[in-house]
């Protein structure tokens, strides 16, 4: 199906480098899963990525209330609504992210080192051509 409009997203170039320098990624089935709740997918991205640095730093990360609402935008400036918003999707979320672990506390959420929803490799070596001197066409 073709769209309407072209779609596409200008960022810095700082952004950019920020975005793409550890790249976590995510399992596609997951969000698919959450598609129907946007409050579950940042969430998805938010808890998956603090997984991932739980376990890189060897010790938890913590997602504070305020930084949660800063984080998802606008429409959580109302901390109390975001807390009532996240307890009921918090469960739904784990779900689609078996080997993380949290914990409520008081002031957010305590993320503990796991397994983020798709485990990281190293990557492969970029393997170039032997030779790259031009060689003809043949007919």
């Amino acid at each position: 199906q073709e769209t309407l409009f072209e779609s596409w997203v200008r960022t810095s170039p700082e952004f950019y480098e920020a975005a793409t320098s550890v790249p976590v990624p995510a399992d596609m089935r997951a969000l698919r899963a959450l598609k129907r709740s946007p409050i579950a997918i940042d969430l998805y991205g938010l808890i998956n990525y603090a997984t991932f640095s739980a376990t890189l730093r060897k010790k938890p990360v913590s997602l504070t209330w305020r930084g949660m609402a800063q984080q998802l935008g606008g429409s959580y400036d109302d901390v109390e609504n975001l807390k009532k918003k996240v307890k009921a999707t918090l469960p739904k979320v784990l779900e689609a992210l078996p080997g993380a672990s949290v914990e409520q506390v008081d002031r957010g959420l305590l993320v503990m080192a796991g397994r983020p929803a798709i485990g990281s490799k190293e990557a492969a070596p970029l393997s170039l051509p032997r030779s790259t001197k031009k060689r003809p066409l043949s007919s």
